[in-house]
């Protein structure tokens, strides 16, 4: 087994902190307690958003299934509860209300990649990748399901694929920063350095960088030998000791530490993206 098979393997938390569920823009910010019955699910959904605005998850869940009572057959109800009960921790329930989204309207992109990030959540790759392509199936200019189905295939060790499914993305949207910074690190864990440092590099450079694309180029420059630059980077966002952590794991993968010094898998930043 190679040493790149190790960073890929443990890697895996490096990308699942990337994504976040995505919820719907608000429609409007006056949030009122409606009688569910006689209010348009749109309305509903503008309650049910001021309340996650605010940190009222349950009270979201609470609008959405009393909107789904009365509006049994709309997808976007389903689709908000599912978010909401994510937000709530309830990661089973949402997992069951995206799939009766999915049901109700099979040729809607948004339940599966939804379903898709929640997987990826999950830790259950095969099954993220299924979702996303089953959005691509219906669109295949979906930018968000293409960046999912790749992180899927890098987190089964299909690089290659990966990196066609960001390189289409890409194709949409040549500056997309996420999408140009999973490319990244995908490059980084098939080895090819060089081409990963300075399209991260680029990335970080830009306004609106993120603490996960900037720990993205320090695995890169990490598993390249670079540890210097390595933990200049890390310490922008990491304090010391997660730094020097990171540090023990590169030399580890790299077989230039004395067995053992690996200790945990590159510290993970506090916000995502």
């Amino acid at each position: 087994m190679s040493w790149l098979s190790h960073p890929r393997r443990i890697v895996t938390l490096v990308w699942l902190g990337c994504f976040a569920l995505a919820g719907c823009e608000l429609i409007g910010d006056r949030p009122t307690s409606p009688d569910q019955s006689n209010i348009d699910s749109q309305t509903l959904i503008h309650v049910a958003k001021a309340a996650e605005e605010s940190g009222n998850f349950s009270t979201a869940v609470d609008v959405l299934r009393k909107g789904i009572a009365a509006h049994p057959s709309e997808v976007r109800l389903q689709i908000e509860l599912g978010q909401a009960l994510y937000l709530t921790g309830d990661t089973e329930e949402a997992i069951k209300t995206f799939h009766r989204a999915i049901e109700l309207a099979p040729g809607q992109p948004d339940a599966h990649i939804l379903l898709g990030r929640l997987y990826l959540a999950r830790h259950k790759a095969s099954e993220a990748l299924v979702e996303f392509q089953a959005a691509l199936a219906n669109d295949p200019r979906q930018l968000k399901a293409l960046n999912g189905k790749g992180i899927a295939l890098d987190l089964l060790n299909r690089g290659r694929e990966a990196q066609e499914s960001y390189r289409a993305a890409l194709a949409l949207a040549p500056d997309d920063r996420a999408t140009r910074s999973n490319l990244g690190l995908s490059l980084a864990l098939s080895g090819r350095f060089d081409e990963a440092i300075k399209m991260l590099s680029d990335v970080v450079a830009e306004p609106g960088a993120t603490a996960r694309m900037r720990q993205n180029l320090s695995l890169a420059l990490g598993l390249k030998g670079n540890l210097p630059e390595a933990n200049r980077i890390a310490r922008m966002d990491l304090d010391e000791a997660a730094a020097k952590s990171n540090l023990q794991y590169f030399d580890a993968v790299r077989g230039l530490a004395a067995p053992g010094a690996a200790g945990s898998p590159p510290a993970q930043t506090a916000n995502q993206k």
